[in-house]
């Protein structure tokens, strides 16, 4: 087994008690169709935080030491990130500040804070 493999094996254990794994798969017919094949759409955007990055977000998490999550974390993003990393945040009871530009959709601010991320608008570029 590769290295990879390893790595991707672990991260799967890590986060089984976290996320409800495998994500299930709906068959698409209108794209099967189209694309002459079996097509199947993962749907997380059904689960919380409506994005994908929530795998990352935990693993990286998981795995901070106790001191490192006692300090918080940190994220520049107004996007799907900020979204999974203050989640994560949250069910780890760790506490998290999105730092997002002026142009940052106000919605993904609101989720955050809703998360309890401290939300910080600053300049129009990270």
């Amino acid at each position: 087994m590769s290295t990879n493999s390893l790595m991707i094996d672990a991260a799967y254990n890590r986060l089984l008690s976290y996320l409800s794994l495998p994500f299930p798969l709906e068959y698409s017919p209108w794209l099967s169709e189209k694309y002459q094949a079996e097509v199947y759409l993962k749907l997380e955007l059904l689960r919380l935080p409506r994005t994908f990055k929530i795998r990352g977000a935990l693993n990286f998490l998981v795995q901070l030491p106790g001191e490192e999550r006692r300090k918080g974390v940190v994220m520049a993003s107004g996007d799907n990130h900020a979204l999974a990393v203050a989640c994560a945040a949250y069910l780890f009871g760790i506490s998290s500040m999105a730092v997002m530009t002026t142009g940052a959709p106000a919605n993904i601010a609101e989720i955050c804070r809703g998360y309890g991320a401290e939300v910080v608008i600053h300049g129009a570029v990270y």
